[in-house]
């Protein structure tokens, strides 16, 4: 590939990351990786249907890692019986909280390497309009995303938890929920931030709709 990366796809300030209120900043400075250098960034700057078609494909990746993650991790907690004793729902639930930090951890990624991708894109002259619409898009796709398979976790951990009042499975209960703000904050933030720069940048307005 042989694609350099740089960190001007919007007019940042000194030391400022795209995440710049997320803990996770450090991360997502770093797009190296699997899956970075993009394989179809050839193709991604061709522009037209094509490279729009590549791009929007490679900025889906978070929407399906998130699903995949989120479907998983439903697993997992609809296999608990009623019956369960709290050991079993402690491996449980903690089996479930491993699956969502890891899918944490890789929505920073890749979120990250789309990012570094969008920059390359800019820097080799692929028109912003192009670029941006697939960036939008696929925000948009997340978020929902994150809506509906976030809200489904939620409630089946309402329906697991209701009736648990053992101490050390209320502390596996306590890890479950943090992991799964956490994907909510992953979410949230970058989503956040990326509308934030369009703006600073003048390529957007202020839609209601759209975090400020």
């Amino acid at each position: 590939m042989g694609e350099k990366y740089n960190d001007s796809y919007w007019k940042l300030q000194p030391g400022e990351s795209l995440l710049h209120d997320q803990p996770l900043a450090r991360l997502v400075c770093d797009p190296t990786g699997e899956g970075f250098p993009p394989p179809a960034f050839d193709r991604m700057k061709l522009g037209g249907e094509e490279g729009a078609a590549a791009l929007a494909s490679y900025l889906g990746r978070p929407r399906d890692r998130l699903e995949s993650g989120c479907r998983e991790a439903r697993t997992i907690l609809g296999n608990v019986g009623a019956n369960a004793s709290p050991a079993e729902r402690v491996a449980a639930y903690d089996r479930a909280t491993g699956v969502l930090n890891q899918c944490s951890n890789d929505l920073t990624s890749q979120f990250s390497q789309g990012d570094q991708t969008l920059r390359m894109l800019d820097n080799a002259g692929v028109p912003r309009d192009d670029t941006l619409a697939a960036a939008r898009q696929s925000v948009h796709a997340v978020k929902q995303t994150a809506t509906q398979e976030l809200g489904l976790l939620e409630q089946l951990g309402v329906d697991l938890f209701a009736s648990v009042h053992d101490r050390v499975v209320s502390g596996a209960t306590a890890r479950l929920e943090a992991a799964v703000n956490r994907v909510g904050k992953v979410v949230h933030d970058h989503t956040a931030s990326l509308f934030r720069g369009m703006r600073r940048e003048g390529l957007m307005d202020t839609p209601e709709a759209e975090p400020a």
